[in-house]
């Protein structure tokens, strides 16, 4: 995500952390026609796809970013 890759996956597990419907395609479980009809949307909307493709790498960013995820990391570790 954080090059522009635009999500089209399921909504499962941990994934709604990272993917919300402004930043990419989710599905649901188990259902194969959601991501192909999400794929097909994408390629068949170049416009959509930018707009997804720069969500994408902000909120990634914004969310995993090395600087932010390491301070946390040591916070935690040290236990505070």
């Amino acid at each position: 995500m954080s090059s522009g890759l635009v999500p089209v996956t399921n909504r499962v597990s941990a994934v709604p952390e990272f993917v919300d419907e402004s930043c990419g395609i989710l599905a649901s479980a188990e259902d194969a026609g959601q991501l192909a009809d999400g794929i097909a949307a994408l390629y068949l909307d170049a416009d959509a796809f930018l707009a997804y493709s720069k969500k994408a790498a902000k909120r990634v960013r914004a969310q995993s970013d090395a600087r932010l995820v390491i301070k946390r990391e040591i916070s935690l570790i040290a236990g505070h």
